[in-house]
């Protein structure tokens, strides 16, 4: 894996290209510090976040890392293929699905927020808002991993069928 020389990357893209488990590491790291870095951007000076606020960060962070380890394991693993095409076509079209079960969930959390605040102060994030969004983003993320396992459960079908019709076909000549 590289870091940092861009040169031997490209040589070895070129000459033998990547393994699924090196592409796997290079997404999980990638996600990890796009989730990292989207939750540290949060905490701008003039801010004022509360143990609540810390909470989810923690929780936003772990779970797209989390459930990108799932979504490879499900996948297969290491004898896993095609964990990025499935891993990002079936994440798209995950996260629009769940985007849409997001707009019932913000107008409940908008009636919550407008009869539960004064609204000429400013909101803190509480428990409510923790959980709320942070079971919705874990189920996005085992939405996503159901799937690709699916996938992968009907490509290993279909390459053990395909596999023991050329046997056969092989043992009639």
């Amino acid at each position: 894996m590289y870091f940092w020389k861009i040169d031997l990357l490209k040589q070895q893209l070129a000459t033998h290209g990547l393994t699924e488990k090196q592409l796997y590491y290079y997404i999980l790291i990638s996600v990890a510090l796009s989730a990292i870095g989207i939750e540290a951007i949060g905490y701008i000076p003039g801010a004022s976040p509360n143990a609540w606020s810390y909470v989810q960060s923690i929780i936003n962070a772990a779970i797209p890392i989390l459930g990108t380890i799932m979504a490879f394991r499900a996948n297969g693993g290491e004898s896993g293929v095609q964990f990025v095409a499935r891993y990002f076509s079936i994440g798209f079209v995950a996260t629009i699905r769940f985007m849409v079960l997001l707009i019932p969930i913000m107008i409940a959390m908008e009636i919550y927020w407008f009869s539960s605040y004064d609204m000429e102060n400013e909101i803190s994030t509480t428990g409510i808002e923790v959980a709320v969004f942070s079971i919705w983003y874990a189920l996005l993320y085992a939405y996503i991993a159901k799937h690709i396992r699916k996938v992968s459960i009907k490509d290993r079908k279909i390459n053990s069928l395909s596999a023991s019709s050329r046997s056969a076909v092989s043992t009639l000549q």
